[in-house]
């Protein structure tokens, strides 16, 4: 029991101290290691599961980079194909018309129009080379073997 002064500072009033009875209760639970041991071992849980996500998104992302590679290797591979059979059709072209010149049956414009396009073929044919060993080198990179 305790007193606790009235609503009002009327010292006249016989309700000037107010006794007041109180009850309480004090709970204390201890956490125990056991409790402590569950909620580490469901940390550790879901750490390993995070890691097994990262190491699955890791591997998932070398997979795409070799098979990019590789197809992107495989492209130039064709584009070089291509650009090389276009560059000996051009070479022999010019030779053919560079003939005919010299008999007098093809204009010099003409011939220098099919140097012309040997030169871009050419250019196409070196770009196609380069390209291709850039992938090359790229897909070596991703293999690992580099």
């Amino acid at each position: 029991t305790k007193l606790f002064q009235g609503p009002d500072l009327d010292y006249s009033q016989n309700f000037y101290w107010a006794p007041v009875n109180c009850v309480g209760l004090k709970l204390s639970v201890p956490i125990t290691g056991s409790i402590k041991n569950i909620y580490a071992v469901k940390e550790y849980k879901l750490k390993l599961s995070q890691t097994d996500l990262a190491l699955k998104q890791k591997t998932a992302d070398v997979t795409y980079e070799v098979q990019s590679a590789l197809t992107k290797l495989n492209n130039t591979k064709q584009n070089l194909s291509v650009t090389k059979d276009h560059y000996q059709l051009s070479q022999k072209v010019y030779d053919l018309n560079k003939q005919q010149y010299n008999t007098g049956d093809f204009s010099y414009q003409k011939l220098l129009d099919t140097e012309k396009s040997l030169s871009t073929a050419e250019q196409d044919y070196i770009t196609a080379v380069y390209e291709f060993l850039i992938a090359k080198i790229n897909y070596q990179k991703a293999v690992g073997s580099f």
